[in-house]
């Protein structure tokens, strides 16, 4: 048990002929304001498993309250006791939610396997009454804000036809466990199969899901998942599968950080933001976006006036600099509230240094293509258009930038490289293009692979540079500018006569190159209408 969490064991919320059906209920120790909530379902075949025992317990240190309950199993009872048993306890911790300090507007449901396929029904089915009408309560919507299932069971018609080679079971047998919780063989009684199956009752109101699924699970096919996610985009529902190449049924210690970020992530958004009533007066919001070893890693976002969640707006997400060893995201906050007062959604986005987690500008590499990665994986529910993505910084934040949109280094293990981390723009601020010279205990091979002047490529995203006159990078700018346009990319460089690095942070040339940042987005049609920064002093940028 984590410290800090206050667990309260075998909380009754029915009672059914005699038997006393329980939940455990996970609260962080100190809290403020209500607490969203995720249920935790268990797998286990319908027909063993208990609630002894939760992954989502870790959600309690970020503000989480978690119910793990327990069901009828098969043995006991047939479908769709199951999923009336589950919605019962959804409605009691509803019910109590003034006892134990839960926001009832804010549910989300998380399962495995056959607790997988119980809360995808959870999510799809609301306000079916064979799945109601039983227990207490019923006053209390049982419906769910969002839905995280791994590999969970949905058509048990197709999974034997769609079973790996080494699948250890005949779904379609008398015995089978989805035959044992229907009541009788699957094949034989199909009307009772499609009951159970979550697809059958997805319409455009269902929550928004996150499937997780191995590519070789031997237990359940891995085209369940597919089928699923498949109906959810068809009705127009959030849905994002992720699959993890090599998983089996259940993930190993190895997939568990990148897990519990992904899933954080997941549910901060939908129950902590899932609207434009719930941002504070300033539209800033953190996200944790990361997990490592050397802690978590966190994005501030600054969401324009008049934001939706339906927008689909331009976003932005600044680097700061600090030579990879230092520095913190307040180095950008100035451009970054400009940009959202232009409309943009903006992102700050902290890093791997080697002062506070002890690591080299490989990690910070891999961390800024994370970032860029996790505001594309969200942009549907940050209001942002995944097309439309900007990465900018300085100095080391202005290479990190660079990196991610040009350099061929292997992203971080087990994230779902089928979302792109490349930004489609990037603004850099007298970036550090090449790393042969630089003091790191990095071999030469290492750092050609994050030096960006050594991978211009054709085709790659337009680019606009910042260097003063008189910084020793300005040459790298130089030669960087020069390969580029040598193969017809369009990168743009501006110069500051007299100035030396780090120029931009200082006024007025913070605001100019503020205004030739925005001129430039202007003319891609990110922005529209004239910059509105102010220059308290005139000064130039002069166009190399």
């Amino acid at each position: 048990m984590p410290d800090g969490v206050k667990h309260l064991s075998d909380l009754e919320y029915a009672k059914i002929d005699g038997r006393s059906l329980t939940l455990d209920l996970y609260l962080p120790e100190k809290t403020s304001g209500k607490l969203p909530v995720v249920v935790w379902v268990h797998g286990g075949g319908w027909q063993s498993g208990n609630k002894n025992s939760t992954p989502a317990v870790y959600l309690t240190a970020h503000g989480y309250a978690v119910a793990s309950i327990s069901y009828r199993l098969s043995g006991v009872a047939k479908f769709p006791t199951q999923i009336q048993d589950c919605k019962a306890a959804v409605r009691w911790l509803r019910a109590n939610a003034e006892k134990y300090n839960l926001d009832p507007a804010r549910f989300g449901a998380w399962g495995a396997s056959a607790g997988g396929h119980l809360v995808a029904l959870l999510g799809a089915t609301k306000n079916i009454a064979e799945f109601e009408n039983a227990h207490g309560n019923r006053e209390y919507d049982s419906h769910i804000q969002a839905v995280v299932d791994f590999y969970g069971p949905t058509d048990f018609l197709q999974m034997d036809a769609h079973a790996p080679a080494d699948s250890r079971i005949i779904h379609d047998a008398p015995d089978s466990p989805e035959s044992r919780l229907i009541g009788a063989p699957i094949q034989e009684n199909k009307d009772k199969v499609q009951k159970a199956n979550p697809i059958t009752y997805i319409t455009k109101n269902a929550p928004p899901f996150l499937i997780v699924h191995g590519d070789k699970d031997p237990a359940v096919p891995l085209h369940q998942s597919q089928l699923l996610h498949a109906a959810l985009t068809k009705a127009g529902v959030s849905s994002n599968l992720w699959i993890i190449p090599g998983a089996g049924h259940g993930f190993g210690a190895e997939h568990r950080d990148t897990l519990e970020r992904r899933i954080l992530a997941f549910f901060d958004i939908h129950l902590k933001d899932s609207s434009t009533e719930t941002l504070p007066p300033d539209g800033l919001r953190q996200f944790v976006y990361k997990k490592t070893s050397q802690g978590d890693l966190q994005v501030s976002v600054h969401f324009p006036d008049g934001w939706k969640k339906t927008d689909k707006r331009p976003a932005i997400v600044f680097f700061f600099g600090g030579g990879w060893k230092q520095g913190t995201i307040e180095q950008f906050r100035y451009q970054a509230d400009y940009f959202a007062k232009r409309g943009m959604v903006t992102l700050r986005a902290d890093y791997r240094v080697e002062s506070r987690h002890k690591t080299t500008p490989m990690e910070a590499v891999e961390d800024a293509k994370s970032a860029v990665r996790w505001l594309r994986a969200n942009a549907e529910t940050l209001g942002v258009d995944p097309n439309r993505l900007v990465a900018a910084g300085g100095s080391a934040g202005g290479h990190l930038a660079a990196c991610a949109g040009l350099t061929q280094t292997d992203d971080a293990t087990l994230e779902d490289s089928r979302i792109s981390s490349r930004p489609n723009v990037l603004i850099l601020f007298n970036p550090v293009l090449r790393l042969e010279n630089e003091p790191f205990a990095l071999s030469e091979e290492k750092k050609r692979a994050i030096s960006p002047v050594q991978h211009i490529r054709p085709n790659a995203p337009p680019i606009l540079l910042f260097f003063g006159t008189e910084d020793r990078l300005l040459a790298q700018g130089k030669e960087f500018i020069q390969k580029s346009k040598s193969i017809q990319n369009s990168c743009e460089l501006f110069v500051a006569s007299g100035q030396t690095h780090g120029f931009f942070n200082r006024s007025p040339w913070r605001e100019a190159t503020l205004r030739q940042a925005d001129r430039f987005l202007i003319a891609l049609g990110y922005l529209s209408g004239e910059p509105t920064v102010e220059l308290n002093e005139k000064v130039e940028l002069i166009r190399d």
